[in-house]
């Protein structure tokens, strides 16, 4: 069967031994060595779907592979592979996508994975919390003016490169659903014990839900087909670096009140909860072990529903889920879809 009389098909669509060409961004080539020379792990995405293509030293196409491009929409004739590596994709043709290939569903607008929500909305809820919550002067100030001070920024970054959240908008995404959850918990909390001195200080548990991931923005290099480590990201990391700002910030900001800033400042360096995740300190007050959980849930379910939403063919559990410790996912059943729910 010649490829040129494939079907076409989107990348999610594409299930094991299926011939199909697909469109698709080269999001990432990775140069690796082997006893043979060298070799490329290319990843292809589109909205919905992430796959891997390895292009060995003795492949078709392995001496056009060192000019594709990342960032490069291509059209691409291959065979769905499930493999002890997930499910990948073999390619057989490659190219460019080009207009001619409107005629055959290219649309570039569906290769670019974005929020499921719209950014202005995610950002006029995150200053909805603000108000609400964040009753402390200070705390309000000084995290509206971060907010304003990288609003486009903040609107289209990604969350990382490619474990939670990785697509346009991710960022402020999840930071909607973090301060959502943190400050569910922190008012069940506040009334659960109702007897603590002092009380469960709201305004910090979502002031620093809201600016615990502010680091990325300098972590991380802007690209729509994916995050890319700056230098900086690279040598300081994103907790570091939000602290950076938080302190820069708080330092434009007269009489601001050095316990308050000491424990923002703890509740940005303790958010991922243990040293082996990267956190400079452990959660050592009890704001700071809210947005910890706070984050922590958020990640791992949008980890968990990418799994089951990439996730095709018969088999009833999902490859392997980086952000669940390697765990397969069960996928249940499919129901009817239920009503929409404001958030």
């Amino acid at each position: 069967m010649s490829s040129t009389t494939w079907p076409v098909a989107c990348l999610s669509e594409l299930q094991d031994k299926m011939d199909a060409v697909c469109f698709a961004i080269l999001a990432k080539k990775e140069r690796k060595e082997n006893a043979n020379g060298h070799f490329y792990i290319c990843h292809f995405k589109n909205k919905f779907r992430t796959l891997t293509s390895p292009i060995y030293s003795n492949h078709c196409l392995f001496e056009d592979s060192s000019g594709w491009e990342e960032g490069v929409a291509y059209r691409i004739a291959c065979t769905g592979s499930a493999s002890k590596y997930g499910f990948q994709m073999s390619i057989h043709e490659m190219r460019r996508a080009s207009p001619e290939d409107e005629a055959d569903g290219y649309d570039v607008s569906l290769l670019y994975e974005t929020s499921r929500y719209e950014v202005e909305e995610s950002y006029q809820k995150i200053l909805a919390f603000l108000d609400k919550y964040v009753s402390d002067t200070h705390l309000h100030q000084l995290t509206h003016a971060i907010l304003n001070e990288h609003e486009s920024d903040f609107k289209r970054f990604q969350a990382a490169e490619n474990i939670h959240h990785p697509f346009t908008g991710g960022l402020i995404e999840h930071i909607r659903s973090v301060a959502r959850i943190a400050a569910q918990m922190a008012d069940h909390y506040a009334v659960y014990y109702h007897d603590l001195n002092p009380p469960l200080n709201k305004s910090l548990i979502v002031a620093g839900a809201i600016l615990h991931d502010i680091g990325k923005l300098r972590e991380f290099a802007y690209d729509p087909c994916g995050a890319r480590y700056t230098p900086m990201g690279r040598l300081v990391g994103h907790i570091i670096l939000g602290r950076d700002m938080i302190r820069e910030a708080a330092g434009r900001i007269n009489g601001f009140p050095e316990e308050t800033l000491l424990q923002l400042e703890h509740v940005i360096l303790a958010h991922h909860g243990k040293p082996e995740y990267d956190s400079p300190r452990r959660p050592c007050t009890l704001e700071a072990l809210l947005v910890h959980y706070a984050d922590e849930i958020d990640a791992k379910m949008n980890c968990g529903v990418r799994a089951l939403d990439q996730s095709v063919g018969d088999d009833p559990f999902t490859g392997r889920v980086y952000g669940w410790d390697n765990s397969r996912l069960y996928r249940s059943p499919k129901t009817p879809d239920a009503p929409a729910k404001e958030l």
